[in-house]
């Protein structure tokens, strides 16, 4: 997901690799219910995302978010992955709104 957002071609495109990354993090919690609740979250904020990028072009940020926050989980550092995501969602929503 991570590559295919860095060779996004539009922010269409990028957006619907966020979402594939995000999930990605979800989905191994096991929680199908969970699981369904972000999906609508994150449907929704796919169209943000694409607004607010075009707006603030922060994808080279964010993704330097993603590449830490992914590089937390695989090290299963648990408590830095999470702040890590909860700092990457927050700074977003400030910026977009």
């Amino acid at each position: 997901a991570l590559e295919r957002a860095d060779s996004a071609a539009d922010t269409a495109d990028r957006s619907l690799a966020n979402r594939d990354f995000h999930r990605a993090l979800y989905l191994p919690c096991g929680n199908p219910l969970l699981s369904r609740m972000l999906d609508e979250v994150r449907d929704q904020a796919a169209l943000v995302s694409t607004v607010a990028w075009s707006a603030v072009p922060s994808w080279e940020r964010e993704a330097a978010e993603h590449r830490e926050i992914l590089r937390l989980a695989l090290a299963d550092d648990a408590e830095a992955a999470a702040g890590a995501l909860h700092h990457h969602i927050a700074s977003f929503v400030r910026r977009a709104f």
